[in-house]
């Protein structure tokens, strides 16, 4: 409709404008009845002085210019106030407009002779030119057709910032259906597609919740099992099995509260005042880290938060060596505060800083030897997020990584 629209409108602009500057002028058809009236008067005439009288007469009695040419378009006699043309532009009766001359008209007296008749009152009358006139067709084609085509427009960059939204992982995002187009229909099926995958993946992180939590039955009674068999609590095989039931429970117990956290669980954040500094003082001493802080206060869920600073720090210390890891808590605004957690080893490739925030992810070097599953850090982020807060990570000048968490302190 709306292409329709605008084409409608252009045809009726268009034909406006030839109507008013491509038609024939009423002069042109004066011009001519009197070129025909002039033939008849000077039909008889033979010599050149009875042309030239009959041709003064004429132009003082109408006011109009006149010039009388022969077969081969040759100038005979001309009675005019502006020159005329020394030859006959045409030899074809009709209408003829000379630039800067005028409108005319041409009237042929007989087999030998024409008379040109020259308005001398519209000399410098001139059509409008093609490109103007194409110029003005297309100003008022985009003039008609920008408020439909922004409304088009509009709807588009929501309809995409929507698919880039889901795209991000926000399964809850979904799009304003308007109107009966194209673009409904299409923002509706939108709205199908991502209400299904948001069922599949709630569906998939419910089960995985549910099949973790029940995993730690059979895992208590294979730990009571090991404890109940007699086996020497010094042993090699008795430490070693309790280092991956441990491993086992810490897998279960990751995978439990990341599915929780997916799940937008009510219960998995419960916020209150907490002594942040204490808490982070806390974990460094767990792992004797090196501490520079602040006194700081802000709301959080303290299990979360904790958890969320073990894994920092135990990360750090799995992956840096024999340094000591080097902790500083300081607030960078006065609404925000920021935690590194600095040490010296190998380091992260800056290709892999994003990557490894990615549940199960490892990087292509690590060793399961290391100890992880590589919930961790994904844990890190998912916690910064639900407190409203940031995790990156960075290269260390001198060598080793560094975290580097921000988050509000209201």
């Amino acid at each position: 409709m709306a292409v329709l629209a605008s084409l409608a409108l252009t045809g009726l602009l268009v034909a406006l404008m030839w109507h008013s500057f491509f038609r024939e002028p009423p002069v042109f058809t004066q011009l001519g009845t009197l070129g025909r009236a002039a033939a008849i008067v000077i039909l008889d005439n033979t010599t050149q002085s009875q042309y030239q009288q009959s041709l003064n007469r004429l132009h003082e009695r109408f006011n109009v210019g006149f010039a009388l040419y022969d077969a081969n378009g040759n100038l005979m006699a001309s009675a005019a106030i502006q020159p005329v043309p020394p030859h006959l532009p045409k030899n074809k009766e009709g209408y003829l407009h000379i630039p800067l001359e005028g409108p005319s008209s041409i009237t042929r007296v007989d087999t030998t002779r024409w008379l040109l008749v020259q308005s001398e009152g519209m000399r410098n009358t001139h059509h409008l030119g093609f490109l103007p006139l194409l110029a003005m067709i297309a100003a008022a084609v985009a003039i008609c057709a920008k408020p439909i085509v922004r409304r088009l427009t509009v709807r588009l960059e929501r309809l995409k910032a929507s698919v880039d939204r889901f795209g991000n992982g926000d399964l809850s995002t979904r799009v304003v259906v308007e109107g009966r187009d194209e673009i409904a229909a299409i923002a509706n099926s939108f709205n199908l597609s991502v209400a299904r995958v948001e069922e599949l993946v709630n569906g998939q992180r419910a089960l995985l919740a549910n099949a973790s939590h029940e995993l730690r039955s059979p895992l208590a009674r294979l730990r009571m099992s090991v404890e109940l068999a007699g086996l020497d609590a010094s042993g090699a095989q008795h430490v070693e099995i309790q280092k991956n039931i441990t491993e086992l429970d810490q897998l279960i117990d990751e995978i439990l509260l990341a599915s929780r956290l997916d799940l937008n669980d009510g219960n998995a954040l419960v916020k209150h005042e907490i002594d942040f500094t204490a808490l982070v003082a806390e974990e460094c001493a767990r792992t004797c880290a090196e501490l520079s802080a602040e006194a700081i206060q802000l709301q959080g869920d303290a299990r979360l938060l904790r958890r969320l600073l073990r894994n920092l720090l135990e990360n750090s210390a799995r992956y840096g060596g024999s340094t000591i890891t080097e902790v500083s808590l300081r607030k960078c605004d006065a609404n925000h505060i920021r935690l590194e957690v600095a040490d010296r080893g190998p380091g992260i490739p800056e290709q892999e800083c994003e990557k490894i925030f990615t549940p199960f992810y490892r990087l292509p070097n690590a060793s399961e030897v290391a100890g992880g599953v590589g919930l961790g850090l994904a844990l890190v982020k998912q916690i910064a997020i639900k407190h409203d807060g940031t995790i990156k990570c960075l290269s260390r000048e001198g060598g080793g990584s560094l975290f580097v968490l921000t988050l509000p302190i209201n």
